[in-house]
């Protein structure tokens, strides 16, 4: 019977690190174009909100992120 490998736990904790370090530069590059104000405000604030409540739901399925 073969068995299906799994991710070690220092695996799985590396892969949330960058998934946070690539989130927290998104966030970053969001918040920027914000201050240059070449779009739209709105647009920014929304797409600021999907991101962090997408992610952050990703990264954290049993926080409160909803």
């Amino acid at each position: 019977m073969t068995s299906i490998a799994r991710p070690s736990t220092e695996a799985n904790a590396a892969m949330a690190a960058a998934a946070a370090a690539w989130i927290r530069a998104l966030m970053g590059a969001i918040v920027r174009l914000r201050q240059r104000r070449t779009v739209a405000r709105t647009d920014i604030d929304d797409l600021l909100d999907h991101y962090q409540t997408r992610y952050a739901r990703m990264l954290l399925p049993n926080s409160a992120a909803s």
